[in-house]
């Protein structure tokens, strides 16, 4: 994790607390991953959007243009989820409001229970999620994101509340292969 900017070549630039500009920005396809740092300082904080010029761009590329603006918000109410699961079991929760399997891949947060069957995720934004459990290979391969977004609604859903920590219990892992 950064906390700035990491262009082409590897070259970094710290960002400013508050409002920054580029002076120039190049007529490129770009993806803004903000991260919140250091995240004890704001334990709640997280990104609530990103938006160029009147259409949003979280967790989507944008083609820049010098006549718009890229704006980030940050919300300072997230909440957790606490999740009881088959232990060693890999975690997914998945926002409800996922429209693509892109911005699925893009939005998802993963984790795994420990060997008692816990998990306790990061900071989430206040929303409707649906929480799965399972033991198969995740990654971001084209395969894997369809085979989670097929079985999204198997999850239990949760609601996560502004400041709360919500619960799911998952009382067995979901096989997200292929079956033929």
């Amino acid at each position: 994790m950064t906390d700035g900017l990491v262009w082409a070549g590897g070259r970094f630039d710290p960002i400013p607390f508050g409002p920054f500009s580029f002076s120039v920005m190049q007529a490129l396809d770009y993806e803004v991953q903000p991260r919140i740092a250091p995240p004890d300082a704001l334990p709640n904080a997280y990104v609530k959007d990103i938006t160029y010029g009147p259409s949003s761009a979280f967790h989507q590329r944008f083609r820049s243009s010098n006549d718009l603006t890229l704006r980030v918000s940050v919300g300072n109410d997230g909440g957790f989820t606490q999740v009881s699961a088959p232990a060693g079991a890999q975690i997914l929760i998945l926002p409800a409001t996922s429209t693509t399997e892109a911005i699925l891949s893009d939005a998802m947060v993963r984790g795994e229970a420990d060997s008692t069957g816990a998990y306790k995720s990061g900071v989430l934004a206040p929303g409707k999620y649906h929480v799965l459990a399972t033991y198969d290979l995740i990654d971001r391969t084209p395969e894997s994101i369809a085979n989670i977004w097929r079985e999204r609604n198997r999850g239990q859903e949760v609601d996560v509340g502004p400041n709360v920590t919500a619960s799911a219990t998952l009382l067995e892992a979901v096989p997200l292969q292929v079956r033929r």
